[in-house]
Order: structure tokens, then C-alpha cells, then sequence
């Protein structure tokens, strides 16, 4: 045989190989997120993880369709409406579109690193590792903005470094439109344009005017909060700006230590000293060298800025698509990724188990702010409760939210401001209606929940009965009814107080955003 057809053959044969390969990890993968799925699914249905007051917020936001809200872009409300028309008012159906995000970000970077060259093996763990980190878990089961932002993110950075790798410009439109979808979650992805723009310094390839039409294009996504700010006195930018002004006239200083642990848990202990590692570890393409400075730079400006001031951990969340995207580089280190990810896997399952530990100390439960509404439906029933005929109402928007998810027949809640907090989403929708006669509901019944034990509370009926008293014919506490309990101790609580013949008078107006 002539040589040139016989190495012909050889390329041939290794190139089936190497699709064979590519086709077994990719059904390993896909066969490892369905298995993921299963497993959340039934921590849904089991673990005792209730809602979050806000995503408890988020699905009232869900049950009154706008172009904004409040605080936040509209997005999360449209995820949540679409899984709760598919799942019920449930919380699998307020959860539901958070685990399809939580599936399609690890393919979506399985695919991104096969596309930059990456060995299948090195893509294979480097999705295999963002999907069982913390932070990929929590993202398959909270319904918050970050999980749609980061999607967004990362279908931008899958954009621009797929033409970086072919050494071409990126093609930009794509990329704000991404941008823009992104921005209907969270606004902070506008941080992607903040990161490019300077890198183009050193990235030759990035250098094109072409950039200017994808940041415009990208701001179409603040359209329709912008939209609903106009219609609502710019609610939502007055309640950023105070939100940063208080940051920058806070006391504080500073949470480093805490802002690393953190950043640490959100990743795992191993895979954040891995990816550390892979910062300055086999930066071969300009791909991956532009995923090393992506992912150094978010973590140092937020770093820095926890010396100085408090700084959540999901602050920088943004920085680990391509922070883990960085491990499909590292061959060398496969062996210890496999560790890392096991490790993940077993804080987080004991972290998921916490909710269901009956003697776990309250005060460092991650999940005190979850556990206990199941107990909701109950209480309001025995403190005398008709949904038919009676409303319920608080003076906190996450109790009014708790009240309309887990109240019996889920009536929105609504939010009277006894202690003139900032306003929020309630501070827009009707107010609570008076109760005459004529009407065709009867009582009103005040709750406050509390992660305080009973003792705790006497003083608390006596503020709120006489806060109350100008609004109402009659003031009487029902009782304290107890949520969660911890050793027989009744930690998380709600106080109830029944309300008769509301007058229409409402508690003076905040000017707080």
C-alpha cells in the first residue's frame, strides 16, 4: 500500500477513535446530570428545604407579571411563573427552571472546552466539577437571579472565547445580546464589558470598534425596568443608589477572612486550591490565559474590596464559569479533581442533610432561614384562620411573602409598615382593604415570624398590640406558635395577632429605599 494512503488510513482511524471517546464522555456527563437531577429533585421533596423569604418574594413577584420590580429585573419572576404553570404553586414549581439552569451550565462548559481544544477527559472533569460543586448544587436548587445571570455569562464568554481561540474578533452583537438577556436577572453582568475593555491592552484580537454596537445592543436589557421605573418614580435605581451609599458610609471594616471562607465554601476546599493552581498552570491559548485574568481579576477586586467594607460571597459568583473552565487545562491535576469533586460532594450532602438533623444547633444552621413553614398552614389554622373570609398581613415584605406561599390557599399577603421600614414590591400593590360589613371577608391576622424563643416574645405583643390599636377596633394576640424546634426548644416562632374592624388608615410612608 502507498505510504501517503496508508497514513491517510491511520489519521482516519484515529480520528473515529477520537470521536468514539467524545461520544462515551458525553454520555458519561449526560448520564451524571440526569443522576444529579434525580438526586435534587429529591431533596425537594424530602430535605425539608423550604422556600427563602425571598424566593418566597420572587414567586409573589411571579404571581403579578411587570417588566420589573422593586429591586430586581423581572427575569426571575418569569422563571418562576413558567415553572409554576408547568409544576403547580409548589416549591418544585418555584424551583423547577433553577435545575434546568443547573444542567445546562456544565454541558454549556463541557462544550466551550471541547471547542477550545481541551482534551475530552479535562472538559469531561471540568464540567463534572463546576456541576458538583457547592455552588453548582445550590444553583440546581435555589430559585435566586444569580443562576440565570451566570447562564447568561457564560454563553457570553462562550462567544468570545470560541473567535478568540481561531485568533479572530469575536463577534460582539452576540455577545451584548447575551448580555442583555443576562441583565434581565441581575445587572452586575454588565461587569463583562467592564473586563473586556481593558484586556484588549494585551488581547490584540479583541481590538475592534465593533465593540461599542455590542455594548449598546447589550443595554436593550434594561429596557423593561426601565419601563417600569418610569411608571413607578425610579424605584428600583433610588434603591441601588441607597444600597451603595450605605456601603460606602458604612463603619465597617471590612470581612476578608470571611469573604475568602466563603468564596472557599462556594467551591469546595480542593477544587478552590486547584483552580488557584490552574491560574498560573498551562495558559498555552490566548483562551485560556483571557479565562486566567477573567477569573484573577474578579477575585482580586472583591478581595480588595472586603478589606475595606463587607462583601457577600455571591458578590463574585460571575468568576467561576471560566475559573472552571480553567481546569479542563489541567492534566497534570485530573487525579486530584476527581478527589476535589468527591470531597464537594460529601460537605454538601452533609450541608443538604442539616435540615433534617433534629438536634443541629440553630444559630449556625445555613438553613435557618428555610426550615419551619411547612408549620405555617397549621398555626394560621389554629390560631383560627379562614382563608375563605379573612386576610393576613406583616410588617416585613419576606413575612408578607412567607404568609402568601404558605398561607392556606395561597392569598397574597399584604405588607403594613408598623416600623417605617424601606419600601419594596408590596409598597406598590393595593393596599389591605377595609373591613366593614358589607364586606365579604371578615378578620385580619397579623404575623411575625421569629427565630426567638417564646420567653423572648412577651414584649413584642405588647409593641405590636399597641402599634396596631390605631388601625383596628380590636387588638388580641392569639398566641405564639412554634415552627422549628431544636431539642424541644422552639426556636423559629410566629406571633399571632387577631384584628377586627380595620379602619383604612395606613402607617405613615417611608421615604427609606
Amino acid at each position: 500500500m502507498h505510504a501517503y494512503h496508508k497514513n491517510k488510513i491511520q489519521l482516519y482511524m484515529i480520528h473515529l477513535q477520537s470521536i468514539k471517546v467524545i461520544s462515551h464522555v458525553t454520555q458519561k456527563l449526560f448520564v451524571l446530570l440526569l443522576l444529579k437531577a434525580f438526586a435534587i429533585a429529591l431533596v425537594l421533596f424530602y430535605a425539608g428545604l423550604g422556600l427563602s423569604p425571598d424566593e418566597a418574594q420572587y414567586w409573589t413577584w411571579s404571581q403579578k407579571l411587570d417588566f420589573g420590580y422593586y429591586s430586581k429585573p423581572p427575569a426571575i419572576a418569569w422563571q418562576i411563573w413558567l415553572g409554576t404553570t408547568l409544576f403547580g404553586n409548589t416549591e418544585l414549581g418555584v424551583r423547577a427552571l433553577s435545575l434546568v439552569i443547573g444542567t445546562i451550565l456544565p454541558l454549556l462548559l463541557f462544550k466551550l472546552a471541547k471547542d477550545l481544544k481541551t482534551s475530552s477527559i479535562g472538559a469531561y472533569l471540568a464540567a463534572v466539577a463546576f456541576a458538583f460543586s457547592p455552588i453548582g448544587i445550590f444553583s440546581s436548587i435555589l430559585a435566586i437571579t444569580d443562576g440565570g445571570m451566570i447562564l447568561f455569562w457564560t454563553v457570553a464568554l462562550y462567544f468570545l472565547l470560541r473567535d478568540m481561540n481561531k485568533n479572530k474578533c469575536p463577534n460582539y452583537l452576540l455577545i451584548g445580546g447575551s448580555i442583555a438577556i443576562g441583565a434581565l436577572f441581575k445587572w452586575p453582568i454588565y461587569f463583562f464589558w467592564v473586563l473586556i475593555i481593558p484586556s484588549a491592552l494585551y488581547f490584540k484580537v479583541l481590538r475592534s470598534w465593533k465593540i461599542l454596537s455590542g455594548i449598546l445592543f447589550s443595554l436593550l436589557g434594561l429596557i423593561p425596568s426601565l419601563y417600569w421605573n418610569i411608571k413607578h418614580d425610579f424605584a428600583t435605581f433610588k434603591h441601588v443608589q441607597a444600597t451603595l451609599l450605605k456601603d460606602a458610609y458604612s463603619t465597617s471594616s471590612g470581612n476578608f477572612f470571611d469573604f475568602l471562607g466563603a468564596e472557599v465554601a462556594l467551591v469546595s476546599p480542593v477544587l478552590f486550591i486547584l483552580i488557584l493552581l490552574t491560574l498560573w498552570h498551562l495558559k498555552k491559548s490566548q483562551a485560556a490565559k483571557f479565562s486566567a485574568y477573567m477569573t484573577s481579576a474578579i477575585f482580586t477586586f472583591g478581595a480588595f474590596l472586603s478589606i475595606f467594607t463587607k462583601v457577600q460571597g455571591n458578590w463574585i459568583i460571575f468568576a467561576y464559569p471560566s475559573a472552571f473552565l480553567l481546569l479542563a487545562y489541567a492534566s497534570p491535576y485530573q487525579k486530584f479533581i476527581k478527589f476535589g469533586v468527591i470531597v464537594s460532594l460529601v460537605l454538601t450532602s452533609f450541608v443538604l442533610s442539616i435540615p433534617s438533623l433534629p438536634s443541629f444547633p440553630y444559630k449556625i444552621n445555613p438553613f435557618k432561614h428555610n426550615v419551619g413553614w411547612d408549620n405555617v398552614k397549621s398555626a394560621l389554622q389554629k390560631a383560627g384562620y379562614n382563608p375563605e373570609k379573612d386576610l393576613l398581613f406583616s410588617d416585613t415584605y419576606q413575612g408578607a411573602s412567607i404568609l402568601s406561599f404558605y398561607g392556606q390557599k395561597q392569598h397574597l399577603a399584604y405588607f403594613f409598615n408598623l416600623k417605617r421600614c424601606r419600601k419594596n414590591q408590596f409598597s406598590y400593590w393595593p393596599k389591605m382593604p377595609v373591613i366593614d360589613e358589607d364586606a365579604n371577608f371578615g378578620k385580619a391576622y397579623f404575623v411575625v415570624f421569629e427565630n426567638k424563643q417564646p420567653q423572648e416574645l412577651i414584649t413584642l405583643i405588647q409593641f405590636y398590640e399597641k402599634q396596631l390599636t390605631p388601625y383596628f377596633d380590636e387588638v388580641k394576640t392569639v398566641g405564639i406558635f412554634p415552627l422549628f424546634k431544636v431539642k424541644e426548644i422552639a426556636e423559629k416562632n410566629a406571633l399571632i395577632i387577631k384584628c377586627e374592624r380595620y379602619n383604612g388608615k395606613v402607617p405613615a410612608e417611608s421615604n427609606k429605599f
